[in-house]
C-alpha cells in the first residue's frame, strides 16, 4: 500500500506542514466559532492522528479561542493552520 503524504502551509510560505496516512474524518464546519476564526461561511477540516502531523518549517503562533481549543496560525500572514481540542489531544 502506498503511503499518502500531503504538504501544505500558509499563504506567505513561512510555515509549512506535512501529514501522512489516511484522514480519520473530513467535514465542512459552519459553526459560529469556525466562521469567526476563518472569516468564511464554512471551513473544510480533515482529522489526522497527531503522530501523523508535523510542522516542517517555521513556527506557528498559537491562540486559545475557547477554554478547550487551541488554534494555530501564521504570525506573518495570518493564515489559519490547525485546530486542536483538549479532549482530543491525540488528533
Amino acid at each position: 500500500m502506498t503511503s499518502i503524504a500531503i504538504e501544505g502551509g500558509c499563504l506567505c510560505g513561512a510555515v509549512r506542514y506535512r501529514v501522512t496516512g489516511q484522514s480519520l474524518a473530513r467535514a465542512l464546519c459552519h459553526c459560529h466559532s469556525c466562521r469567526l476564526a476563518s472569516g468564511a461561511p464554512s471551513v473544510a477540516w480533515a482529522v489526522f492522528p497527531a503522530s501523523q502531523f508535523a510542522f516542517v518549517s517555521g513556527e506557528p503562533n498559537r491562540f486559545r479561542s475557547s477554554p478547550p481549543v487551541v488554534r494555530t496560525f501564521c504570525g506573518n500572514c495570518g493564515t489559519p493552520l490547525t485546530y486542536q481540542h483538549a479532549s482530543r489531544q491525540d488528533k
